[in-house]
């Protein structure tokens, strides 16, 4: 299906409006607020390519009848999606999967900042989701040359909109399985 309607809005010619529809389509929302990215990821079928597909469509900026990416645009733009990638970590942290290769694309995204990354690991551990935490934590960090264990430490000192670490979070939700993991992660 999602193949099906990228198709019909992906026209032979890079004209402005096919280029508009894939970023509409991208960053539309239902009455929840969730939009196409935050819906797929949950779904078993869904793959890294279709993933990366829609953070491709949410980045493009048509102006003047061109496509320039999110790798020097506003902030405003960093934030939408940030946002996007904190909605759905906080949708599949609902979930247990067994594998969590289909969100490399959003860990390797440069949008997904080391503050952005700190951000994510909170949503496992409100959800007690033990293998979402550990997959995001052996995820390297970007632009970083520091060793694994210093960046485990640093990931897990972010703190959330209440001042909470993931630690806190974990305790504050009763999720006893993070917290055992980070309890032995942190010493």
């Amino acid at each position: 299906m999602f193949y099906c309607l990228v198709s019909q809005t992906d026209g032979s010619t890079r004209s402005y409006l096919p280029v508009q529809k894939l970023r509409n389509l991208a960053r539309a929302q239902n009455l929840d607020n969730k939009t196409p990215l935050v819906m797929a990821v949950c779904h078993p079928s869904i793959t890294e390519d279709i993933v990366q597909k829609l953070i491709f469509m949410i980045e493009i900026q048509p102006r003047d009848m061109a496509i320039h990416f999110l790798v020097n645009e506003s902030s405003e733009e960093m934030e939408i999606l940030q946002i996007q990638f904190l909605m759905a970590i906080g949708q599949i942290g609902r979930r247990s999967f067994t594998d969590y290769q289909h969100l490399s694309p959003i860990v390797k995204s440069k949008a997904c900042d080391f503050h952005t990354r700190q951000q994510l690991l909170h949503f496992p551990c409100r959800y007690d989701n033990v293998s979402l935490l550990k997959w995001l934590l052996e995820q390297p960090l970007s632009n970083n040359n520091s060793t694994k264990s210093k960046d485990n430490v640093s990931m897990l000192e972010g703190r959330d909109h209440a001042g909470y670490t993931p630690l806190l979070t974990a305790v504050f939700y009763g999720s006893s399985k993070c917290v055992k993991y980070l309890l032995q992660v942190s010493n």
